[in-house]
């Protein structure tokens, strides 16, 4: 619901709620339940590596990272 809430405001879009108003909903912010230390073999940093994505599989990286998320943000 958030999400879409956020995708309609972002729109400028009127927001929808539907039932009678009288349903309830409990969220938590995700930061506030995830303090468990690491675990074991966790990956600390993940990076594309394109060169070998166009070496192997013979595609190239064409958007850039303020694209891809403005792409994301209007679909």
């Amino acid at each position: 619901m958030v999400a879409l809430f956020v995708d309609r405001i972002s729109r400028g879009e009127p927001l929808i709620v539907f039932g009678d108003g009288q349903q309830t909903r409990d969220f938590i912010y995700v930061g506030d339940v995830a303090h468990a230390e690491p675990r074991q073999g966790d990956i600390w940093h993940s990076r594309a590596n394109p060169t070998k994505m166009s070496y192997e599989l013979g595609l190239k990286a064409e958007t850039n990272i303020r694209q891809g998320l403005i792409n994301l943000i209007e679909s």
